[in-house]
């Protein structure tokens, strides 16, 4: 059985790209062209083998996708990072509200209040 027909018949290939490519567009997406050194062409295969990813744009948009969550948590740490190093706070002024206490901290404090 083959699937409905997209776009009507007599539309040349050209015309079937371009309608592709304008409703990629209106969605946010965009069309790339890579040039890939052969290291990173075997990279590029070998994900979309890893990824079960059926075609090598899927692979592509998978590890972006991929990597963009985890690096969102890397950034967060680096900035409450780089912001607790630009606040300057005396050692015995230390002190946080209990909710921002993480379970571990506030088991390590329970544990110094029973031991005092």
């Amino acid at each position: 059985m083959s699937r409905q027909r997209v776009f009507p018949i007599g539309t040349t290939a050209t015309e079937r790209v371009e309608a592709s490519l304008k409703a990629l567009v209106e969605r946010g997406g965009a069309r790339k062209t890579f040039r890939l050194k052969p290291e990173a062409n075997a990279a590029l295969k070998q994900l979309q083998r890893m990824l079960d990813a059926k075609t090598e744009t899927e692979a592509v948009e998978l590890a972006i996708l991929t990597m963009c969550d985890s690096m969102k948590g890397a950034v967060a740490a680096v900035t409450q990072r780089a912001t607790i190093a630009a606040t300057k706070i005396e050692p015995n002024r230390a002190v946080q509200p209990r909710e921002a206490l993480s379970l571990t901290a506030r088991r390590q404090a329970a544990v110094a209040r029973r031991a005092s």
